[in-house]
């Protein structure tokens, strides 16, 4: 069999060849999963970020000397907004096509929710909570945009035991995904 190949010219050439090709092809793809990957995690800490930081920065200094946790949600808010715009940069050219923020949720210590959790304020503990949903787009190939996604079930987070539904607008053959990225922060009065 060795010797079959070897007199015929230019077989095991052309082998290597769709060998190598495969290869490269494997390799990018593989790096575009990276790089989306990491994207996603980038973007999910800096609304993590952007939620301590707004959190923080609605305390009202007057009432934390008191030792008692209050916070302007509007305040906060507008704080989140501008920390997560100033911090995610989405564009044309690049990897992170479009951000949207979906919902933006603060919870006061007193919320009902947070008691079938079994988080209470009533320990002397009072904590904030900020939940923040988005929306990221990113740019794709033909064959994975006829692969997607319109609703997403997640978990609640108020609801440990509830299946929530997120339904996503978007078409086929945009050249875009579209992933919903969610964070959840708090602050604590100690």
């Amino acid at each position: 069999m060795n010797k079959k190949m070897l007199n015929n010219k230019g077989v095991i050439s052309i082998n290597y060849v769709i060998l190598i090709l495969i290869g490269v092809i494997l390799a990018i793809g593989f790096l575009n999963i990276t790089a989306k990957t990491m994207s996603i995690n980038e973007v999910q800490g800096q609304l993590d970020k952007a939620g301590i930081i707004a959190l923080r920065y609605g305390v009202d200094e007057t009432q934390w000397r008191l030792e008692k946790l209050v916070i302007d949600e509007k305040v906060a808010k507008d704080k989140f907004r501008e920390v997560v715009n100033n911090s995610v940069n989405p564009g044309r050219d690049r990897l992170l096509k479009n951000f949207k923020i979906k919902e933006l949720n603060i919870y006061p210590p007193n919320h009902p929710g947070l008691k079938k959790l079994g988080i209470s304020s009533d320990k002397g503990r009072e904590q904030y909570y900020i939940e923040s949903i988005a929306e990221v787009s990113y740019g794709n190939n033909n064959i994975s945009d006829k692969m997607t996604v319109y609703a997403i079930k997640y978990f609640d987070f108020l609801n440990t035991n509830s299946v929530v539904k997120k339904q996503i607008t978007t078409s086929n053959k945009d050249g875009e995904s579209k992933i919903i990225v969610r964070s959840v922060s708090r602050l604590v009065l100690r």
